[in-house]
């Protein structure tokens, strides 16, 4: 099935069904321990709802998110799921989570924790939660120098229930030594909060730590965003495991004009025609989510041919160099596979410096989501 919520021909092409293939490999590859979908940032700019939505009915009951307004968003869709939150809460949010108890806040604040033992008593309900480790992320989590404080909170805790500790990997994808090294002290601090609280789900990989620390694999879960959607968050480990880019932008060529060798293109007047010959305007600019700094840099596929974009990437468009059997209306591919061929988001990202996540997220709200699956 494809829906296209759209008349516009510039398109995201999202396949739900290379989606969950890919989510199915990694859970073999973290020997079938499940894995929680990450789909904070609108699931990578793939479409929260409806990823959301897609593994729901696939039978996938955990996911995470960053925002609490992220989580509240995707909460009517599947009534049934917890849903972990990442991002820190303030002391007013509590009233979200008494009223949508599938929410589960990520706690990096040992005082959080007391203001939720008071407000749950007040409310005569018992919240749940969960506690990041910071072992050396450096970012959110409560950090493990400050286990003695963390167990003495947890000992006085009575109307929360714990349901997750977890940490982060910084580096899993190319530094196996220091995420070694992060899974003893995860390994110590779980066991002394098993002394208050027994009983709680425990996870630490992320997509680099699936593809790359496998002794990461013993814990109940893993997280993964990046490599659910189908990019390597390290092309070196690309044969850990099969991964199919999930994304593809789409666009077509809107115009196509002649132009003399030595007649410039587009603003600046960064380039030059070194013969004559025929550009394609193609209707896909940073508006759309194509930053500048690809400018006379990338090659689209046009009937599997690769075309170089040339000058300048506008706000709505871009140009490119096509032969003079290409005409207008022909579809041209700016990333992801094709049936002709692709250009995968990793190699996209990377031939300007930036990382995958950058370019998924980065597709905007005008550019509609078409969905396979």
């Amino acid at each position: 099935m494809l829906e296209v919520r759209s008349f516009r021909k510039t398109f995201a092409e999202v396949n739900l069904e290379v989606m969950y293939e890919n989510y199915g490999n990694l859970v073999k590859l973290n020997n079938g321990k499940p894995i929680i979908p990450v789909i904070k940032a609108n699931a990578y700019g793939h479409g929260a709802v409806e990823v959301f939505k897609y593994f729901y009915e696939k039978g996938i009951r955990r996911f995470a998110v960053a925002f609490l307004e992220e989580a509240i968003e995707i909460s009517e869709v599947g009534k049934n799921a917890d849903i972990l939150i990442f991002s820190p809460l303030v002391p007013r949010d509590i009233e979200f989570l008494a009223k949508y108890d599938i929410f589960i806040p990520i706690v990096s604040d040992i005082s959080f924790i007391e203001e939720m033992e008071k407000r749950a008593r007040s409310l005569g309900k018992k919240l749940r939660f969960g506690i990041e480790i910071d072992t050396g992320m450096g970012r959110l989590g409560v950090h493990y120098r400050d286990l003695e404080k963390l167990i003495e909170v947890l000992g006085n805790v009575k109307n929360l229930e714990l349901t997750d500790v977890m940490t982060h990997f910084p580096s899993s994808d190319f530094d196996r030594e220091f995420s070694l090294y992060q899974l003893g002290i995860f390994d110590s601090v779980v066991e002394k909060i098993k002394k208050v609280f027994p009983n709680f789900f425990t996870h630490v990989s992320n997509s680099g730590g699936v593809l790359n620390i496998p002794e990461a694999s013993k814990y109940d879960f893993a997280r993964c965003g990046l490599s659910i959607y189908g990019y390597y968050p390290n092309l070196d480990l690309r044969d850990k495991v099969p991964l199919r880019n999930s994304m593809a932008l789409k666009s077509y060529i809107a115009l196509k004009k002649f132009f003399r060798k030595g007649e410039s293109i587009s603003y600046n007047r960064t380039y030059f025609m070194e013969k004559d010959g025929f550009v394609g305007v193609v209707p896909c600019g940073y508006a759309d989510g194509i930053t500048t700094l690809h400018s006379n840099k990338m090659k689209v596929l046009v009937k599997g041919l690769e075309c170089p974009v040339v000058g300048r990437i506008t706000m709505d468009y871009m140009m490119v160099l096509i032969p003079s059997n290409i005409d207008v209306g022909d579809e041209v591919l700016i990333f992801g596979e094709g049936e002709q061929g692709g250009i995968r988001v990793e190699e996209f990202a990377m031939s300007v410096g930036m990382i995958p996540y950058e370019v998924t997220c980065s597709i905007s709200k005008r550019v509609p989501r078409a969905y396979k699956g």
